[in-house]
């Protein structure tokens, strides 16, 4: 942790927004109540405190409304706030940038997302301000409903990286990126 720690207080290179909006409400006829709106308490979904979606046979219907006609899952940058699916993250080759993943718990549809970065590896530095002493070399990191995740990105090989949330239904309704090193 030591070489890291000086990153901890360190403001962030890019701070990105895991969100969601709906593209026809029409189409969407099972997500009018409870979880779209955030409504639903975590006891009724089976969670009280981990702020982890629980996929309920309640919420089959509502998922199944989930698709990229109805949906669009963005990767936004918090400073310009521009949605990064059609724009890339430029690094040179040797960067070390600090990025915080902000999971936005009043989105529409509020869930934790797996955010998965190809061809580099990252140290999770901290969840909610709460430094994380189990450091290791990743390329997942789970972002919790309305959690902040920062992660010290390593741009040590050069190339066009895709980066998403791994769940394959967000990622094809536009929660990707990609990060460019030179």
């Amino acid at each position: 942790m030591q070489p890291y720690k000086k990153y901890l207080l360190k403001k962030p290179d890019y701070v990105i927004d895991l969100t969601v909006t709906l593209k026809s409400m029409a189409k969407m006829t099972h997500m009018s109540g409870g979880i779209m709106t955030g409504e639903e308490s975590d006891e009724s979904k089976g969670n009280s405190s981990s702020n982890i979606e629980w996929n309920l046979p309640k919420d089959d219907e509502m998922n199944a409304d989930s698709i990229p006609d109805t949906v669009k899952w963005i990767l936004k940058d918090n400073s310009t706030g521009k949605d990064l699916h059609n724009n890339t993250i430029t690094m040179k080759l040797g960067d070390v940038k600090k990025i915080r993943f902000y999971n936005d718990p009043n989105s529409a549809h509020p869930m934790q997302h797996p955010i998965h970065i190809h061809g580099l590896h990252f140290l999770v530095l901290s969840q909610d301000g709460k430094g994380n002493n189990n450091l290791g070399w990743k390329d997942t990191v789970l972002v919790p409903i309305g959690s902040t995740v920062d992660i010290l990105l390593i741009a040590d090989n050069p190339g066009l990286w895709s980066f998403h949330c791994h769940i394959a239904e967000h990622r094809g309704a536009g929660m990707e990126s990609v990060i460019k090193v030179i």
